[in-house]
């Protein structure tokens, strides 16, 4: 039965280390959610690297580490990032060099798109790509010119060659705004600490539950809320208030694709 107790706040506090899935719970899901062997399995191996992750948080919580904790953390990571990008962008020859000749896998990493818009000086032409559904008898009459990464590897890797220190100072760079911008948007809020733990294992299960290709965004019988539900009843957290909880992770979903 739902653990739920109405009018309760959950906090972080309020939540032990989350349970693993018995074999009979996937059971009991994959009769009610109707899915198959490979979708059954695709959620249990989640399911455990997911539940793992959350109790080391938790563990980790309860020996004080807060988010005040995790907050200087990231700002700590901000400034040595900084710092290497300016001792990057000082680089001589002779540093570029030695870094040139182990730099041009990052190629293979970074998309033509990324590059062409760091780097305006580096253009590739676009290819023409007719893209048509498979089996469809509709044949588009033009195709849309477009990056086709798998033959550009060479062009890029002869790039980064190219632009070695310059060019992890941007990547660098590129990583120190996203950090920046979710420290800001992640400033806590005054009022009561909701079970902000929770909100993210919803919005995990909401991953999970596209993964085998259902719509988080769903509402009806046997949509994400009623799985997310029958999902922490397993785990053995509390479900009091969880429809404004999956409210907020479905935005977040929304905000973050």
């Amino acid at each position: 039965m739902p653990n739920k107790r109405a009018g309760t706040t959950v906090r972080d506090l309020d939540l032990n280390k989350p349970k693993h899935l018995k074999q009979q719970d996937l059971l009991d899901l994959s009769d009610a959610y109707n899915l198959t062997v490979a979708q059954r399995r695709l959620l249990a191996e989640r399911f455990k690297f997911l539940i793992d992750n959350f109790a080391n948080e938790i563990d980790q919580r309860k020996k004080h580490r807060s988010r005040a904790d995790d907050r200087k953390n990231l700002s700590r990571a901000l400034r040595s990032l900084c710092d290497a990008q300016h001792h990057l962008r000082a680089c001589g020859p002779i540093g570029q060099e030695i870094v040139r000749k182990n730099i041009s896998h990052l190629g293979e990493m970074l998309s033509t798109d990324w590059l062409r818009h760091a780097f305006p000086k580096f253009d590739l032409p676009k290819e023409l790509y007719r893209a048509g559904r498979s089996g469809s008898r509709l044949i588009p009459r033009h195709g849309e010119p477009v990056d086709i990464e798998e033959h550009t590897i060479q062009y890029r890797r002869l790039f980064v060659r190219s632009q070695p220190t310059s060019l992890v100072a941007t990547v660098l760079e590129a990583i120190d705004q996203s950090l920046k911008e979710a420290l800001r948007n992640g400033k806590k809020r005054a009022g009561r600490k909701n079970a902000e733990l929770r909100i993210y294992f919803i919005m995990n299960l909401a991953s999970l539950w596209e993964a085998i290709g259902r719509d988080p965004l769903a509402n009806g019988p046997y949509q994400f809320p009623q799985f997310s539900e029958h999902v922490l009843n397993y785990v053995g957290w509390p479900t009091s208030g969880l429809t404004s909880v999956i409210r907020k992770a479905r935005t977040n979903l929304v905000a973050r694709s």
